[in-house]
């Protein structure tokens, strides 16, 4: 899988460029849990290709996240209004996008819930899914990924 870490817009058009976007996992990342926390950054994976789009005090903040939703909007038009959005704990992602811009139209798949509707009595945070699930061992905080 192709890994990038993304700081402007430029790079975040070319990113998106030509991609499948049908099916799309993403993560907000934020200075806070309260409503209207700044946004720090957004992932981005379709399964091919993964981004990290650095947010923290971006100027561009505006005009990337418009370019993300109108990228996205064109693949629920392409696909026929099939397009899906995967997350964890995906209700909070939305309130940020939508503190921001809007929510998008599209189906929505929430890790969290179908983790707990598995297996009720496990935790269902997203590090314990990568380690126990995944078998991901390098689970690092956003700190240590955004660059200083």
């Amino acid at each position: 899988m192709q890994k990038t870490f993304l700081k402007n817009y430029k790079e975040v058009k070319s990113w998106l460029q030509d991609k499948d976007l049908s099916v799309l996992a993403f993560d907000t990342e934020t200075d806070g849990l309260r409503y209207g926390a700044d946004l720090i950054g957004l992932s981005l994976c379709n399964g091919v290709d993964a981004c990290y789009i650095n947010l923290w005090k971006n100027l561009e903040l505006h005009g990337i996240l418009f370019l993300v939703f109108h990228t996205f909007d064109e693949a629920f038009e392409r696909t026929g209004g099939k397009a899906t959005l995967i997350g964890h704990n995906i209700k909070y992602d939305l309130k940020v996008l939508k503190f921001y811009l809007r929510e998008p139209r599209c189906f929505l798949y929430d890790t969290l819930v179908a983790a707990h509707l598995l297996n009720e009595n496990k935790p269902c945070g997203l590090k314990y899914l990568m380690k126990h699930k995944l078998h991901y061992k390098d689970v690092k905080e956003w700190k240590d990924v955004v660059e200083k």
